[in-house]
């Protein structure tokens, strides 16, 4: 039986929205009003998943949930129960945005490295030193034409994000 659009889970919202499905899908096999109960587990890598309960709907399920999760992609989990039977029923991802109304570094991880090496080079011109060491501690600068490679990197990937293509200038990068 496939479900009607409105009644899966939604695929991304954001920190801070109110987010309502209903579930009906398994209602033959598990009502609710035959004592079944429906719990959304939410994680992400190796946290505790975050609970959703269900609120029973005659014999489907209704779910609300305020989203207070920090932004990220979850797995999702939907596990039906009725005292010690537990039954795995569905399961899928959700994309957690940031709360657009709070403030953030809205770049990419490529857009941050990219400023970062470009800064970088804006300091590097002139600069011969390469290799130094102080108090027995000895680091040394990536040399420039490692650092124009990784801007070539980062700049394709910043532009693939944007919508961009590997084309560029008439040339494949």
């Amino acid at each position: 039986m496939t479900e009607p659009f409105w009644t899966i889970e939604p695929r991304t919202t954001a920190s801070g929205d109110t987010v309502a499905w209903p579930i009906s899908i398994f209602q033959e096999l598990y009502p609710a009003s035959g004592g079944w109960t429906l719990i959304y587990y939410m994680s992400k890598g190796a946290e505790i998943p975050a609970q959703i309960i269900a609120t029973p709907d005659g014999d489907a399920f209704t779910v609300s949930w305020t989203c207070n999760l920090p932004p990220g992609t979850y797995t999702w989990t939907a596990r039906v129960s009725k005292g010690e039977v537990k039954r795995l029923v569905r399961s899928g991802t959700m994309r957690i945005l940031p709360d657009p109304s709070v403030a953030f570094d809205r770049r990419s991880i490529a857009e941050i490295c990219l400023e970062a090496i470009n800064a970088v080079l804006g300091h590097r011109v002139g600069d011969p030193l390469m290799k130094y060491k102080i108090d027995g501690v000895e680091a040394e600068k990536l040399p420039p034409a490692e650092l124009l490679k990784l801007r070539d990197r980062f700049t394709t990937e910043v532009r693939l994000q944007r919508g961009g293509s590997l084309i560029h200038h008439g040339r494949l990068r």
